[in-house]
């Protein structure tokens, strides 16, 4: 015997019971009150679809307001608005701000669990946009310019194919280059897709004097699709559709009879704000209640919620009392009968592949033992050991692959630092022909050309120094970097990094002090401590503009050699301190909007903390928003002799 026939059996078994016992009796007394009770559970689901609607409705304008008032929003919408201009577009600078605000959008997005984000400058035109697409996969996107037309430029994370993208145009086909809503409140629309609901909120900016400037507008739009009708349909126990203006029927009403009735309806339904309406017609499937969405355009989308007749009245009470005098004697014997072979038949086995599955959920590949019986539940077994063979020989291919790329990723790593040569001789003989005719050792050339020759030169020594910084940092990662070890009194060093990096500190307009007591001769490789020097001391003068940057350094008692940069700049969050020192990142311009960060690869501090680790000391930062930085470089005593020296305490020339 199969598994349906035994669930055949417990199912008749079933009915029976529940018929003898219940069924026919309350079937026979509250039949006349069935109507009564269906239109009062579609008054219940009118008020469960009013709250829904409500708590979407506020859900989506407290995103709305969220957003808007975030400081990196404000900030990237304040650059964008203020300095775009249409007919000199700067790619290289617009188009990354908006795609690093679409990425942030995308994050809203995935965390707000709605369809669509989109921002507006004040003039109503598409700065950027994230949303999630039909079949779950995510786009973003930014409005661009070239040669002074409006193009859209889209991103898919994760790198979905084809299947992705030729659902863009589902998103797109809501998505106008030009806003068109007034900012506050909730609206609805419809589109060629379906509804959806839309809320909206001004972006300020603020100014000390408590005054603001609207500097545009962001939208948060969900859609109100299937998924939706279903979650209705499922907290009032009711069916539930959508009936929009062009036809389409978003949810699980159907029937020839009801689509005879839905023009009437939409025509008398349209104050949104009544309770709602019933339809008592005896030549219709459902017991019928419907309300009224109005649109922004004027339309109203027609809300049905209805009870199929079928379900409850079906032929129940006749069924029920014609048989309950036969079935009531004979199932007090078909019950005890039936629970003993569904326990034998079904509740065993099923017992014995749940426990095969507990197993496999707590990491433990267990086979289950064949079981006696022929029928869907060995298959089922059989499956299951055939599936739990299939994971372990995935899991030891995802091992090997784990391994291959790890081997992969440092033969890269092999490969870069081994290209220093190659990447570096033709650097610098750009480098040094610019300089010739930038000095013009051979003699005076054009102005036009002067001008290009120094930009060639300063973009040259910009890239080799870039250069030298991944070829550094990859060397480090694979172990090839090597220290060209020496004794030297550090003050010396720190004085000379205090002069080269002087004329940064006069620009940022930033007084520069220092402490060096205790001195002492280092063992270490002088260059890559000089190196960072620099480093730190470049950050120090670039975060902390018209401040106080301080210089310490000390030959501890213990014999180890303190080194501290501390600046009273503008500080950093835990969290920025964890992305600072992680590679390729540059967190300058979520601090402070002041700040703009347009050179650099994000490796300065990332790898200062590593030159000091290959010295065996160790790199900490200290730092509050608003207060300041301070970094300390401390190197073990192995490394240190402390001789007698005068301390130097004074502000650096």
């Amino acid at each position: 015997m199969n598994i349906r026939q035994k669930l055949t059996v417990f199912t008749i078994g079933a009915l029976v019971l529940v018929q003898v016992l219940v069924g026919a009796l309350f079937a026979y007394l509250h039949s006349q009150h069935l109507s009564e009770q269906a239109y009062a559970n579609i008054s219940n689901a009118f008020v469960a679809l009013d709250d829904e609607m409500m708590s979407l409705n506020h859900r989506l304008a407290s995103n709305a307001t969220t957003l808007a008032g975030r400081k990196d929003f404000i900030s990237s919408v304040s650059m964008i608005s203020a300095y775009q201009d249409v007919v000199n577009y700067r790619p290289l600078v617009f188009d990354v701000e908006k795609t690093l605000l679409s990425r942030e959008l995308l994050k809203a997005v995935r965390a707000a669990q709605v369809d669509l984000i989109s921002v507006y400058t004040p003039e109503n035109e598409l700065i950027a946009f994230a949303g999630r697409l039909p079949s779950g996969d995510y786009v973003s996107g930014i409005r661009s310019y070239e040669d002074g037309q409006p193009v859209l430029k889209t991103e898919f994370p994760g790198g979905q194919g084809a299947s992705a993208k030729a659902e863009l145009p589902t998103i797109l086909d809501a998505l106008p280059y030009q806003s068109h809503l007034e900012t506050g409140g909730t609206d609805y629309h419809q589109w060629a897709f379906g509804l959806y609901v839309e809320a909206a909120e001004k972006i300020k900016r603020p100014y000390p004097d408590g005054s603001f400037q609207e500097i545009g507008s962001i939208w948060v739009r969900e859609q109100l699709d299937e998924g939706f009708a279903s979650a209705i349909s499922r907290k009032s126990g009711i069916q539930f559709s959508f009936i929009i203006p062009n036809g389409i029927n978003i949810g699980n009403m159907a029937g020839q009879s009801l689509i005879r009735y839905t023009e009437d309806l939409s025509a008398s339904a349209s104050d949104t704000n009544e309770p709602g309406h019933f339809v008592r017609a005896e030549n219709l499937d459902f017991f019928l209640g419907y309300k009224s969405l109005q649109l922004v355009n004027g339309e109203g989308v027609l809300m049905l919620f209805g009870a199929p007749k079928s379900v409850l009245w079906g032929g129940v009470r006749d069924f029920l009392i014609a048989t309950f005098f036969v079935l009531a004697g004979s199932s007090l014997l078909i019950i005890p009968v039936m629970m003993m072979f569904m326990n034998k038949t079904l509740n065993e086995p099923l017992a014995t592949l749940i426990s095969g599955v507990d197993s496999l959920r707590e990491g433990k590949f267990k086979r289950i033992p064949s079981i006696s019986s022929h029928d869907e539940i060995r298959d089922l077994a059989d499956s299951y050991n055939t599936m739990v063979e299939a994971i372990e020989q995935r899991e030891d291919a995802l091992l090997l692959a784990k391994e291959e790329a790890e081997i992969a990723n440092h033969t890269k790593s092999m490969f870069l630092a081994n290209m220093s040569h190659e990447l570096r001789t033709p650097l610098n003989a750009i480098n040094g022909f610019s300089q010739l005719m930038t000095e013009k050792t051979f003699g005076d050339i054009p102005k036009p050309y002067d001008e290009y020759a120094k930009l060639i030169n300063e973009s040259g020594l910009h890239l080799l120094h870039i250069i030298s910084d991944i070829l550094d940092m990859t060397k480090v990662e694979v172990g090839k970097f090597e220290l060209n070890e020496e004794s030297f009194e550090p003050s010396t060093i720190i004085n000379e990094a205090i002069k080269l990096t002087m004329t940064d500190a006069t620009l940022n307009k930033v007084s520069v002090e220092k402490n060096l007591e205790g001195n002492c001769v280092l063992y270490a490789d002088p260059l890559r401590f000089k190196q960072c020097l620099l480093n730190l001391l470049s950050n120090a003068y670039k975060f902390s503009s018209g401040g106080r940057v301080m210089v310490r350094s000390e030959a501890q008692p213990d014999g180890m050699y303190v080194l501290a940069i501390a600046d009273n700049g503008v500080g950093m969050t835990p969290e920025q301190v964890q992305r600072a020192l992680e590679p390729f990142t540059q967190v300058g311009s979520g601090v402070d909007p002041r700040i703009h960060l347009s050179q650099g690869t994000g490796l300065g501090l990332t790898l200062t903390s590593s030159l000091v680790k290959l010295h065996g000391g160790t790199l900490t930062i200290a730092s509050e928003p608003g207060v300041g930085t301070t970094v300390t470089i401390t190197f073990p005593k192995s490394r240190c002799q402390p001789i007698a020296s005068s301390p130097q305490n004074d502000a650096a020339d």
